[in-house]
C-alpha cells in the first residue's frame, strides 16, 4: 500500500483527481455550474517534521507500533549493568591512571615532532621561493589560463548548484507541512492536515481536492486556490458560481475573484464588518419581503472592496428562537455577576468624590446587559474616637460611597438578538433575472453538501477519523484516495435517487415509511444480512432478498442485478 501511495503522489494528487472528477461528471451528465468551496481538518497521530526531513520519513515504517517487549528487555539489561558497576570501579580507576600517563608521554613526543616539523617547513619555504623566482614568467602565463578555466568551472558548478537547489525547493513546496492549527475536530493537542474541496451542487461530487498545511488559514487558502485553479476548473467544467462561507468574503479575495469576470460568487458577509452591522441595525422586519413563514429578506446594494454587489439581508425565525435561548442564558449570567460586582463597589469607601466617580465610570464601561441607574455619591463623616460621637462634635474626615441600582439593558439585548437572528449573503451577480434574490439563499444553503461530504470522510464506519501514515507524501495520496471514495459514494447515491425519481418508485426509510430520497448509507445498512448459500457444485442461492431489494437492484441496472442472481 505504501508504494502505491508513493506512485499516486508522484502523479500530483490534485491534478490526478481533477482528471477523475471530469470523467465522473461526464458519465453522470452533471452540469457543474455551481461549486461549493470549503475545508476541514484531519488530526494525525505521530510526530511529523517539515518537508526538508521527508527523506528521514521514507526510511521509517508507516504505522507506529508500541514495543513493550523491547522496553522490558532494555530494563533487564540496565539492571544487570548496575550490579556489575561496583566490582568494576577499581579496575576503571587503574585504567584512568594509565591513560593519563600515556597522554603525558604523547604530548611530549608531539612537542618534539612539532619543533622538527617547523624547521623542515622553513627550509621548504626558502627552496620554494627560489623556484618561484626562476619560473615566475611561466607561472604567470599558466595562472591566467588556469584562472579562466577555474572561473568557467565555478560558473558551471554554481549553475548546477542553483538548479539542484531550485528543484529541492519545488519538491519541498509540494509537500504539505503537518503541524498544529485550528482544529475542527476539537483536538488542538494533535498535529493535523487540511483538506480543501470544491463540490458541485447536483450530486455533491468533489470536482477539486487539495491537501494543505495543518496551520492553513481559510482566508488565504481559498484565495490561493482561486488564483491557482479557477481557470483550470472553468476549462474542465462550465462553472458559473463559486459559493463559500464568510472566509471567502474579504477585500483581497474579492479583488482576486474580480479578475475573472466570467465567474460569479455567493458568500456570507462576516458580522465583524461595520457596514454589515449598520445594515442589520437599520433593518425593519415589517419592510422585509416574506419568503415563507420562517424567512424574510431585504435586498441591499453595496460597493464593499470597490466591487458592485447585492446584499440579501435575511431574517430567520428559527435563528431568532435559538438566539433567544442563548442570549437569555448570557443575560442571566452577566446580570448575576454584575450585581455582585456592583454591591462590592457600593460597600467600598473612597477618599474623594473624584475617586468614587472614576471607579464608577470604570465599572460602567464593562457593562453590556445591564446599566447603572440613579447613581449618587454619598458623603459619610468619620471620627477617630471610639463610640458614639458627641452631638456637636465635628468629623475628623469624610469618606465617599456610591449608591444606585442595576437595571437590565433591554436595548442592548434586543440589538444583540437582532444581530443573531439576521445574516447577510452577498453576490456579485447583479442580474436579478439570472439569479433572483430568494435563489441566492437557496444556493447558499446548499453549502451543506460539502459538510455532508466531510462527515462521510470522517466517519469511522466508512473511512477513518484520524490518519496514522508517517510520511506527509503518503498522507496527501491517501487523502486523494479518500476523496475518490467520496466521489463513488456521492455518484451512487445520485444515480439511485435519479432512478427512483424517474420510475416514480419508493424505498423504506429507517421507520418503514416509503420515501423517494433515501441515503446510500441507509441502503447499505438495509442490504446487510443478505447471504450466498452454495450447495456443493450444484446450486448457488442468495437468501433474505425481499421486494424492496429487488426493486432497487432493477432500478440500478443489470450490472447490479448480476451480483445477486
Amino acid at each position: 500500500m505504501g508504494r502505491a501511495l508513493d506512485d499516486i503522489y508522484e502523479q500530483e494528487v490534485t491534478s490526478l483527481y481533477s482528471q477523475i472528477s471530469v470523467n465522473a461528471t461526464q458519465v453522470l451528465g452533471l452540469k457543474c455550474q455551481i461549486g461549493h468551496l470549503d475545508s476541514t481538518s484531519f488530526h494525525t497521530d505521530g510526530i511529523y517534521e517539515t518537508a526538508q526531513n521527508e527523506k528521514a520519513f521514507n526510511s521509517e515504517p508507516d504505522l507506529t507500533v508500541s514495543t513493550n517487549n523491547q522496553n522490558v528487555s532494555n530494563t533487564e539489561t540496565d539492571l544487570f549493568a548496575l550490579t556489575n558497576d561496583e566490582s568494576a570501579s577499581q579496575l576503571e580507576t587503574d585504567q584512568e591512571i594509565d591513560s593519563l600517563r600515556s597522554k603525558e608521554a604523547t604530548i611530549r613526543l608531539e612537542s618534539t615532532f612539532q619543533l622538527e616539523t617547523d624547521k623542515e617547513t622553513d627550509s621548504l619555504r626558502s627552496k620554494e621561493a627560489a623556484i618561484h623566482l626562476e619560473s615566475a614568467s611561466q607561472l604567470e602565463t599558466d595562472k591566467e589560463t588556469d584562472s579562466l578555466r577555474s572561473k568557467e568551472t565555478v560558473i558551471h558548478l554554481e549553475s548546477a548548484s542553483q538548479f539542484e537547489t531550485d528543484k529541492e525547493k519545488d519538491a519541498h513546496a509540494e509537500v504539505i507541512n503537518i503541524t498544529k492549527g485550528y482544529s475542527r475536530d476539537h483536538r488542538p493537542d494533535l498535529n493535523q492536515v487540511i483538506l480543501q474541496l470544491i463540490v458541485e451542487n447536483q450530486a455533491g461530487i468533489p470536482i477539486l481536492m487539495k491537501p494543505m498545511d495543518g496551520n492553513s488559514d481559510d482566508k488565504t487558502g481559498f484565495r490561493e486556490t482561486i488564483q491557482t485553479h479557477i481557470k483550470q476548473l472553468m476549462t474542465a467544467h462550465p462553472l458559473k458560481y463559486i459559493i463559500s462561507d464568510s472566509a471567502l468574503y474579504n477585500e483581497k479575495s474579492l479583488q482576486t475573484l474580480a479578475k475573472n469576470p466570467d465567474i460569479h460568487w455567493i458568500s456570507r458577509v462576516p458580522e465583524s464588518i461595520n457596514e454589515a452591522k449598520e445594515a442589520i441595525e437599520k433593518a425593519e422586519l415589517s419592510e422585509m419581503t416574506v419568503i415563507d413563514e420562517q424567512t424574510r429578506y431585504q435586498a441591499i446594494s453595496s460597493n464593499y472592496a470597490g466591487i458592485e454587489q447585492r446584499w440579501i439581508l435575511i431574517h430567520s425565525c428559527q435563528a431568532e428562537k435559538r438566539a433567544k435561548h442563548t442570549i437569555n442564558k448570557q443575560c442571566l449570567k452577566a446580570s448575576t455577576a454584575n450585581l455582585k460586582a456592583f454591591n462590592n463597589l457600593c460597600r467600598k469607601t473612597f477618599s474623594s468624590k473624584e475617586e468614587a466617580q472614576e471607579a464608577l465610570q470604570k465599572f460602567e464601561k464593562k457593562l453590556l446587559f445591564t446599566s447603572v441607574e440613579e447613581t449618587e455619591i454619598k458623603v459619610i463623616p468619620r471620627y477617630k474616637t471610639r463610640g458614639k460621637p458627641a452631638k456637636n462634635a465635628k468629623p475628623d474626615y469624610y469618606v465617599y460611597q456610591i449608591e444606585g441600582y442595576l437595571s437590565t439593558s433591554f436595548r442592548y439585548r434586543e440589538a444583540r438578538l437582532k444581530r443573531k437572528s439576521c445574516f447577510i449573503v452577498a453576490t456579485n451577480e447583479m442580474n436579478v433575472d439570472a439569479l433572483p434574490d430568494p435563489e441566492v439563499l437557496v444556493q447558499y444553503k446548499n453549502q451543506q453538501k460539502v459538510e455532508r461530504g466531510f462527515r462521510f470522510l470522517k466517519d469511522p464506519m466508512f473511512l477513518a477519523d484520524s490518519l496514522f501514515l508517517k510520511s506527509p507524501k503518503r498522507i496527501m495520496a491517501l487523502m486523494m484516495v479518500m476523496t475518490v471514495c467520496l466521489l463513488v459514494y456521492a455518484a451512487l447515491e445520485y444515480r439511485m435517487r435519479q432512478s427512483i425519481k424517474e420510475k416514480n418508485q419508493t424505498f423504506p426509510n429507517q421507520k418503514g415509511k416509503l420515501i423517494k430520497n433515501p441515503t446510500i448509507r441507509w441502503v447499505f445498512q438495509y442490504f446487510v444480512g443478505i447471504h450466498v448459500v452454495i450447495l456443493g457444485n450444484i446450486q448457488t442461492t442468495v437468501t433474505n432478498l425481499n421486494e424492496h431489494h429487488l426493486n432497487l437492484l432493477a432500478l440500478l441496472g443489470k450490472r447490479y442485478e448480476a451480483f445477486y442472481y
